[in-house]
């Protein structure tokens, strides 16, 4: 059985990043610029990071918060980007409490940096983010939100399975292992990898529980 930290699974995602994105059939690397994504780093707002283990957890992926084109592109049941941003923080809200944690796996927001910590602040919790693709400034430099743990990726271990927190899909994954992602919304990837898009779970976040056992459920079919 294959047991990873975060440090170690960076090593196996930025191989993976360097593959060729099959999934919208192009023969370029799915993580475009692979050498930014080397430049990632870890981020703790109180210098240490906490246990998840035990604690109530939610994750989704993908809001694009303030994003004009995600209603078109994605297929969004929503008439205006500000009636979608604000469902989704509304549903963050109603679900997630001040004591629980909130994972986001990528690509929060298209606003200005401002704009989106006042929405982030707005849900109060404990925040943990894996860096997307719309995370970052034009020059690679992943943007400073208002969040307590960043990651450009992330591993829980539930003892008999590990989860694989990562914004692009995995090509791969060892068999106890199940990839917790975003970044393709409305599309699914292979049945090793979990969607959290919003676009999947009904644009609220997730329980940690449910994931776990959707990842149980496709370890133990096997």
């Amino acid at each position: 059985m294959m047991k990873l930290n975060s440090e170690t699974l960076r090593h196996f995602y930025l191989k993976d990043l360097e593959l060729p994105d099959t999934f919208h059939g192009r023969t370029t690397p799915k993580g475009k610029y692979p050498e930014l994504w080397k430049k990632v780093e870890t981020k703790l707002k109180n210098g240490t990071a906490i246990d998840i283990t035990g604690r109530n957890v939610w994750v989704w992926s993908d809001q694009h918060l303030g994003h004009n084109n995600a209603i078109e592109l994605c297929g969004r049941p929503f008439t205006t980007t500000d009636e979608m941003t604000s469902a989704l923080i509304a549903n963050a809200q109603r679900v997630v409490g001040p004591d629980d944690v909130l994972i986001f796996v990528g690509d929060i927001g298209f606003k200005s940096r401002g704009i989106i910590n006042g929405m982030l602040d707005s849900i109060p919790c404990y925040k943990i983010h894996i860096v997307g693709n719309h995370d970052m400034e034009r020059d690679g430099k992943v943007i400073d939100y208002n969040v307590d743990e960043r990651y450009l990726c992330y591993v829980h271990d539930a003892g008999d399975i590990q989860l694989w927190f990562t914004h692009y899909p995995m090509d791969n994954v060892p068999s106890n292992c199940v990839n917790v992602h975003g970044h393709i919304h409305q599309n699914l990837a292979n049945p090793w990898n979990i969607n959290v898009s919003v676009e999947h779970i009904d644009y609220t976040p997730i329980n940690l529980t449910d994931v776990l056992e959707r990842a149980r459920n496709y370890v133990n079919s096997k």
